[in-house]
């Protein structure tokens, strides 16, 4: 996911004669530190994805007039574009989906559950499984994140007193290894006996072995949007900063039931 973004950013820039500097955080305070870093390097404008920078740090880059664009994530001093997946739609969508295919308990399976377009994912969902008298959520696993973190939850989930028979993933790799564990070590009939969902649509999830239903997200159009108008506020110092909301789309596969 990330890699392609990356790759369509530098191609996307470079056509128009910039040069992309990559720095990479895995906490908040060093998303700060790495842009305070990058604006010693004088650039041009900033494109953060994934990352939720400071107040403090925004307002240093409207100091230093470098226009900046959050991807994924929402500006909280309104100094910064954002664009971002209208990520409850997404929850509603999926549970929307295993409830007109006949499943009725859901587990969550994510890496930070306070991570905003996780939180309002699975909050929306939460409110559509609460809405029906039938359904509920019997888990929400959380700092699971990957291939083998995947393939481990299921274990987990399989364990508790209500087993559930629809698990939604927060990426398409966590679902893959969830659904290896649960067709290879555990024997559960997919989509029969339990359904499960992903995100990402990466290309492992058409393969023939998994075919798994996932949520194809907008990048190409999500991209565009954050260059086109990084290079606007560019040419234009005058230019306010925009919110931009995407909307992704379902794609059902093998792993619920039709």
């Amino acid at each position: 996911f990330y890699a392609q973004m990356l790759r369509q950013f530098s191609e996307r820039f470079q056509a128009d004669g910039y040069q992309l500097l990559l720095l990479t955080s895995n906490s908040d305070n060093g998303v700060d530190d790495a842009i305070r870093h990058l604006l010693r390097y004088q650039v041009d404008g900033l494109i953060t994805v994934s990352a939720k920078p400071s107040a403090v740090v925004m307002e240093e880059c409207v100091k230093t007039n470098t226009p900046s664009v959050l991807v994924n994530n929402y500006s909280a001093t309104g100094s910064a574009s954002s664009v971002n997946l209208d990520n409850a739609k997404v929850g509603r969508d999926i549970a929307a989906l295993l409830l007109a295919s006949g499943y009725r308990k859901f587990a969550t399976v994510c890496g930070d559950p306070n991570w905003t377009a996780t939180a309002e994912r699975n909050d929306a969902m939460q409110a559509i499984v609460n809405a029906s008298a039938e359904s509920e959520m019997v888990a929400q696993l959380t700092g699971s994140f990957g291939y083998a973190a995947g393939r481990q939850a299921i274990k987990k989930l399989w364990q508790l007193p209500t087993l559930p028979d629809a698990v939604v993933c927060a990426t398409d790799p966590t679902a893959l290894g969830l659904l290896d564990g649960a067709r290879l070590d555990l024997k559960i009939d997919v989509p029969g006996e339990l359904a499960v969902v992903g995100l990402g649509d990466t290309p492992q999830a058409d393969w023939g072995a998994y075919r798994l239903t996932t949520v194809n997200l907008p990048l190409d159009e999500m991209i565009e949007f954050a260059v086109k108008d990084l290079l606007a506020r560019l040419n234009d110092s005058q230019r306010e900063p925009i919110a931009i909301t995407t909307e992704a789309s379902i794609v059902q596969r093998e792993t619920v039931r039709n």
